[in-house]
């Protein structure tokens, strides 16, 4: 994603990257869900967005806060007209309009030694890269979908190799607060180890984007590898018979509705 430095234009782009097929919980129908890449500044959407966000998920005080956090974060970046940035990821998810997922991923981070790297974990490897934020949620309370998750993380999958990494890290929540680890075993993540770690401490290699503070959870340490990467993206592509379209700069008020 290039984060544009330019603060004159009035409109926000989104490129609307492919459709997914997922599934209704009530019904069992199919249900297509877009995912789309957000491209350039403004925080006019991202505001809007942060304000929506108790529609979307009004039973999980959790997942709310990681909803929040996550778009904070989205907001932070969006206002950024940094070069590092360049590989930065913001995916979000749609279904009939309605936002229903966003995952951030790729967020640059400085080292112990003043290293460019984009993994939190110390001692990354140097083509290591982070999922850092990944949040989905109902797009109403009456449709219940499923695959979302699946959709978003494999759409990110696919800018792994043009982007020049070959694993990613990502820090999951404990298996007794939610469901994430069995999710990221899905798709292809292991456990580094059997311990329990912090989410931050001080060898966590520090984000150049102010983030919301680290809070003092602990986490399931994973990580994927390239090869592995590879083969869960061509899975899932083709088990959830994944469309891609032609690419090509929207307003996001066509394609988002708050």
């Amino acid at each position: 994603m290039n984060v544009s430095s330019s603060f004159n234009s009035p409109s926000f782009g989104a490129v609307l990257l492919s459709h997914w097929r997922c599934s209704s919980l009530s019904d069992c129908g199919i249900r297509n869900v877009s995912i789309a890449s957000l491209e350039k500044k403004d925080f006019k959407f991202a505001d809007k967005f942060i304000k929506s966000v108790d529609n979307y998920e009004s039973t999980d005080n959790i997942k709310k806060e990681i909803i929040f956090d996550a778009a904070e974060t989205m907001k932070r970046i969006l206002e950024s007209g940094e070069n590092f940035l360049k590989k930065t990821k913001i995916l979000i998810a749609i279904y009939n309009s309605i936002p229903c997922g966003l995952l951030i991923a790729n967020i640059p981070k400085i080292d112990e030694y003043g290293n460019l790297v984009f993994s939190s974990r110390h001692n990354c490897a140097k083509k290591e890269t982070e999922l850092d934020w990944l949040a989905t949620w109902n797009p109403n309370n009456q449709e219940k979908i499923k695959g979302i998750g699946k959709a978003i993380v494999g759409e990110y999958f696919g800018t792994i190799r043009h982007d020049k990494f070959r694993d990613i890290y990502v820090r999951s929540e404990l298996p007794e607060n939610s469901y994430a680890q069995t999710f990221y075993e899905s798709m292809g993540f292991e456990a580094i180890g059997d311990k329990r770690h912090l989410l931050g401490t001080k060898t966590t290699n520090k984000s150049l984007i102010n983030e919301p503070e680290p809070k003092n959870d602990r986490i399931i340490p994973m990580l994927i590898t390239r090869k592995r990467i590879s083969e869960v993206y061509k899975n899932v592509s083709e088990v959830m018979c994944r469309r891609e379209f032609v690419r090509k700069s929207s307003d996001i008020g066509e394609l988002i509705k708050i």
